[in-house]
C-alpha cells in the first residue's frame, strides 16, 4: 500500500511538472499572435499567403514514375506494370 502511494505521488508530481512545462511553452511568442503594420503587409505580399494563411507546401513535380534505382521483384511486378501504362 505504501508503494502505491509513493508511485501515485510521483505520477502526480510528474503530471504537474509536465503541465507547467506545457503552459510555459505555449506562452512563448512564437506560437501565434496578431500581425499588423508592415509585417502584415509583407505577409500579404507573399505568394504563399493564400486565403489569410500560409500554404507552405511546395508544388510536387513528378519527373519519373519510378525511382532510378528501382528493381522490381515478383511481388511488385504488377505495380510497376501498372505505373508503366500511365
Amino acid at each position: 500500500m505504501r508503494r502505491l502511494i509513493t508511485i501515485s505521488k510521483g505520477l502526480f508530481a510528474l503530471a504537474v511538472v509536465l503541465g507547467l512545462a506545457a503552459w510555459l511553452v505555449f506562452r512563448l511568442p512564437s506560437f501565434g499572435g496578431v500581425s499588423d503594420g508592415q509585417r502584415l503587409e509583407r505577409m500579404q505580399q507573399s505568394k504563399q499567403f493564400i486565403h489569410a494563411r500560409f500554404e507552405n507546401t511546395p508544388p510536387y513535380i513528378i519527373t519519373s514514375p519510378l525511382p532510378v534505382n528501382y528493381a522490381p521483384t515478383s511481388a511488385t511486378r504488377h505495380v510497376s506494370q501498372a505505373l508503366m501504362c500511365r
